[in-house]
């Protein structure tokens, strides 16, 4: 959110061959960017979970592991579900910002500015915006311009709450898949420990990438209260991210050992 160059349209994300999504990524445009890259990493990590917790081999052969793998993997296949829309929600959330932003402050302002740039036979008459104004014409002109100027700056608001809500759903699903990570890690296959691994540095990945989304955009906010809440629950989460890969990774080099 750091201009407000306008993303071009596209298809959605997910549904692109894996060559044209990273072209998109590479692209000269502000989305999508690291709140989709967030997403999309931690939907491949928790596809790698799932994976490992689906291999007919447990770590002993249990009956007991078999069951906490079952159970992970119905855990986790709703959280890789949330984690693919965020990638597509992430870029539609950048791009409710940049029109919110683009809002007339000044609806008269910008009809004059729109007949400027026409010829005199194409420009359109929005009442006789240059013609003196009485008294109270200037008062109803001024109720104009501070209407949309309050509409305009509600529009941000509500586009930079839900700009910030999306990066921190991204880092709530991984969240919860690193303690998935956690059953996985314990009870997976030993040959899998380094498919695990990797699903477990993605998962913290995204989670630190997606925080990064949420500490840029909540600078935008006004709202004080609401402000010290999301900073106290992305705090929160990725402590918790970071005591799960931990344990993960624990138990991933006591196997190896």
């Amino acid at each position: 959110m750091a201009n407000d160059e306008s993303p071009t349209s596209h298809q959605p994300l997910v549904t692109m061959a894996v060559m044209d999504l990273l072209d998109a990524l590479a692209a000269s445009e502000p989305a999508p960017g690291g709140g989709s890259a967030a997403a999309l990493a931690g939907a491949v990590g928790v596809s790698l979970l799932i994976m490992v917790a689906g291999l007919q081999k447990t770590k002993s052969g249990t009956p007991e592991e078999a069951a906490d793998l079952t159970e992970a993997s119905a855990r986790l296949r709703p959280l890789r579900e949330a984690l693919t829309a965020l990638v597509d929600q992430d870029s539609d959330a950048y791009a409710a910002v940049v029109a919110a932003r683009r809002l007339p402050r000044d609806p008269a302002r910008r009809s004059r500015n729109q007949n400027a740039a026409l010829g005199p036979k194409d420009a359109v008459t929005l009442g006789d915006t240059n013609a003196p104004l009485s008294e109270k014409n200037k008062v109803r002109r001024v109720s104009v311009t501070e209407a949309a100027a309050q509409a305009r700056r509600e529009a941000i608001h509500a586009a930079t709450v839900q700009a910030t809500d999306v990066p921190m759903e991204t880092m709530r699903a991984c969240q919860q898949a690193l303690r998935g990570a956690v059953v996985v890690a314990a009870n997976g296959q030993r040959n899998a420990a380094s498919d695990t691994g990797v699903a477990v540095e993605l998962l913290l990945a995204a989670v630190r990438g997606a925080g990064l989304n949420v500490d840029a955009n909540v600078e935008g906010l006004s709202d004080t209260a609401l402000v010290e809440r999301v900073r106290d629950e992305r705090r929160e989460l990725e402590e918790e991210a970071e005591a799960d890969a931990r344990r993960a990774r624990d138990l991933l080099q006591h196997r190896a050992g």
